[in-house]
């Protein structure tokens, strides 16, 4: 059957193609759920995406139809939802003042007590303008603690790098010839290179040594020899030194 009779069929007979096409795609939806989630996942995530505002109108219709059918429970949500927020104001003060009476034990807060010439809207003003200004020292101190953390930092980092360059660039280098600080080479061990051919081995591990009369190799090398590759700056490869002129000497 060529290609135009089969189309023309499907033409002919779309509710059946369709009937067809469902009965397929249930059989894989019962064969593979878990693909077909994903899938159907993925397409509601993209069809989302590129549909924002009216997936927001959606949203607020199905929001006003749901709040016109339940008042009392979207009124319950509410009023839970505005405990919750308290609650966590309250526990959010709380810590506050813990942290400020930890920094200072020995000052004692003033706090005004509630007298019957003062009204209710006064007393909201002062406990505002104290948890205000308590917030703000509280950040004060966050602020002092995370500027000596930063320059203890510093100073480790600085002594690190003294301690590092502390004795000169006097290891050689077994297959560069070079010089280098002892960050920067590490003990030869040939055991380590089993996947470098032994011609390459033999040439670059050239057995000079050096500082506590050991063979010393850098990190460029090693790393090369460890991939069975021939280092770049290995003196195998040509990068060799220039003999120094006699002007110079």
């Amino acid at each position: 059957m060529d290609k135009q009779t089969k189309t023309k069929r499907r033409e002919c007979n779309l509710e059946k193609v369709k009937e067809c096409q469902r009965r397929d795609f249930l059989k894989h939806k019962e064969a593979n759920p878990e693909k077909v989630k994903h899938i159907q996942k993925q397409a509601k995530t993209k069809r989302r995406a590129s549909n924002l505002e009216k997936v927001k109108e959606c949203q607020r219709r199905d929001f006003k139809k749901y709040k016109h059918a339940n008042p009392d429970k979207v009124q319950l949500n509410n009023k839970r939802n505005k405990a919750r927020f308290q609650n966590m104001m309250d526990s959010t003060q709380n810590g506050i003042n813990t942290v400020n009476k930890s920094h200072d034990p020995g000052q004692n807060r003033k706090r005004s007590k509630d007298s019957s010439g003062i009204n209710h809207f006064q007393q909201e003003a002062t406990c505002t303008k104290r948890k205000r200004n308590d917030f703000q020292e509280t950040k004060e101190q966050t602020c002092h603690s995370k500027e000596s953390v930063h320059i203890l930092t510093m100073f480790e980092l600085i002594e690190t790098f003294r301690r590092n360059i502390k004795c000169g660039p006097e290891y050689i280098g077994t297959s560069c010839d070079q010089l280098w600080y002892r960050s920067s080479v590490t003990k030869c061990n040939p055991n380590l290179y089993k996947i470098c051919p032994q011609n390459i081995l033999k040439l670059c591990l050239t057995g000079i040594k050096s500082i506590n009369n050991t063979e010393w190799i850098c990190s460029t090398c090693h790393s090369n020899l460890k991939d069975g590759k021939l280092p770049s700056c290995a003196k195998a490869n040509k990068m060799i030194f220039p003999n120094k002129p006699e002007i110079l000497i």
